[in-house]
């Protein structure tokens, strides 16, 4: 009874440490998770001989910590009911790949080290298959656990996020083998050599970063608008705001920039509802409020201020030619070939705004994957779609080149590492996490967006409506960020230009991928 109940306790101990091992949650618990939070559920697992118990107790495990780490997704006041059920597959999901991979850890195959990474490597392709869920899911891969401090995210320029992986489930699997053979030197060489490699590498790696630095000055935007402030929702009528009452509210946080060099100022997602190219507003009502905001006297005149009625667009191209920098903005774009989540890019004295169509879209919020669930998106009040955008962007600006990417598309390894492969210097993220508000959704999304500069090796400033607006340099060292959810925040910060080739940004996911595959086919031969 009492050996039972002690390993009931480690067991839940295990829960606790893996469950909230996660920069988002807790840095203890992450230092914890990456050494010997799996090992010591793994530890009384062993102690079951039958295959099926040690398959349905380890999944049952896996699904309560996923429960806990996708938490956010319980946040369902703009989303509806639905998600609860996509919540519930993805944690089922998950808890069926772990008890997959905790099978093949037992005693014997724990006495040799090819077994030992070759299980590693299991789990990384299990986490990488993951990418081919439908729209592919990024959130929740163990290597989160490393990237507690920017100093052990330096190893992702190798191996991006699941080489992160693979280093956590070995340095666990090392731990499980000195415990189960405690006299064998040559098992703590391994375990201390897997727990130093991430701290070694990058203390290594960051003093490559130079003292003299290029810098661009980014103005962050964050409206801190709550979701029904901005989009009219059944029962929320009244706390909804016009899109001119946003507008204001956007001028009012760049008039106190006025008088400032800006080289790049950066709106979030979706900044402002209705298509960019909608004429809606009464042309002398935005004189006056420009006038209020940015000027004492009379506005200089502007191109389409002359007409009776002028568009997103207009207020964006105006605002750009006022501070002479690139406005990238999230808007609606509507043309011949469908309506597209997009990211406008208005520069002074062109007439024309570059325009980045989002190519990650969100499961029927964004676009509807099977014709089947038509019914059930119209029941929580979506009924238009947009289409996926089919290309990247890269603008040029006489300081760097930056590519742009939209909401959760920054989560993506390869998606982001094909923008540095074009030239991209510096990475502008638009998003809107709002959609789950008082969750962990947005520190989550942050911690994994930050992945992209040590793997790619260039810096990336980030836009959100409501926190984490940032500017990550491309070390992964946090310039500044804006935390505030709803005051209506910005900061103009000076982004370090530096860049560097990593392995990752040439071969991708690619490398990890080919090493997990190697060493299991090895292993599958072997045995």
């Amino acid at each position: 009874m009492k050996k039972a109940l002690i390993s009931l306790l480690i067991i839940i101990s295990a829960f606790f440490i893996v469950a909230m091992g996660q920069p988002a949650r807790s840095m203890t618990c992450s230092i914890c998770a990456s050494i010997f939070g799996y090992a010591l559920f793994w530890k009384i697992s062993l102690s079951l001989e039958n295959k099926k118990q040690r398959f349905f107790i380890s999944t049952i495990w896996f699904i309560v910590v996923q429960a806990v780490q996708l938490s956010w997704m319980t946040s369902i006041d703009y989303v509806g009911a639905g998600l609860l059920a996509a919540y519930a597959v993805l944690c089922i999901l998950f808890g069926l790949q772990f008890g997959l991979l905790t099978i093949l850890v037992n005693k014997k195959r724990l006495q040799k080290s090819n077994s030992l990474f070759a299980i590693a490597g299991c789990w990384v392709i299990l986490e990488w298959s993951r990418l081919f869920i439908l729209c592919g899911f990024t959130f929740n891969p163990s290597g989160l656990a490393l990237a507690h401090s920017p100093l052990t995210t330096q190893i992702a320029s190798i191996g991006g996020v699941f080489g992160l992986s693979f280093i956590v489930i070995a340095t666990n699997l090392a731990l499980l083998r000195v415990w189960l053979a405690p006299r064998k030197i040559l098992n703590y060489c391994l375990l201390i050599a897997l727990i130093a490699l991430p701290y070694i590498f990058g203390i290594y790696h960051q003093k490559k970063a130079t003292s003299e630095r290029k810098e661009l000055n980014i103005l962050l935007v964050q409206p801190g608008l709550k979701l029904n402030q901005k989009m009219r929702f059944p029962g929320m009528e009244e706390h909804y705001l016009s899109p001119f009452i946003q507008w204001n509210r956007i001028l009012a946080i760049l008039g106190k920039h006025k008088n400032e060099k800006i080289d790049i100022i950066l709106m979030p997602e979706s900044t402002v509802p209705l298509p960019a190219q909608a004429k809606i507003y009464p042309s002398n009502v935005v004189s006056n409020s420009l006038k209020t905001f940015l000027f004492k006297e009379t506005a200089p005149e502007l191109k389409n201020f002359d007409e009776k009625y002028i568009s997103n667009a207009d207020y964006a191209q105006y605002i750009s030619e006022f501070f002479q920098a690139d406005v990238v903005i999230g808007m609606e774009n509507i043309s011949e070939k469908g309506a597209y989540a997009s990211a406008f890019v208005f520069q002074p004295g062109q007439e024309n705004p570059k325009i980045y169509n989002k190519r990650v879209l969100v499961p029927i919020g964004e676009y509807l994957p099977f014709q089947w669930l038509k019914k059930l998106a119209a029941k929580y009040g979506v009924e238009s779609f947009f289409e996926h955008g089919q290309s990247p962007l890269i603008i040029k600006h006489p300081k760097v080149k930056y590519a742009l990417s939209i909401c959760y598309e920054d989560t993506f390894g390869e998606l982001n590492r094909k923008n540095k492969l074009l030239g991209a210097g510096l990475l502008l993220n638009l998003t809107n996490d709002n959609w789950y508000p008082n969750s962990k959704l947005r520190e989550q999304h942050y911690s994994l967006a930050r992945l992209r500069t040590v793997e790619n090796g260039i810096p990336i400033a980030r836009a959100c409506n409501t926190g984490i607006s940032a500017v990550v340099d491309a070390y992964n060292n946090e310039i500044k960020a804006l935390y505030e959810e709803y005051n209506g925040e910005s900061s103009l910060v000076s982004v370090p230009l530096d860049q560097y080739n990593t392995f990752y940004s040439r071969y991708g996911d690619a490398g990890i991928i080919l090493l997990s595959f190697s060493l299991l086919i090895t292993f599958i031969r072997r045995k």
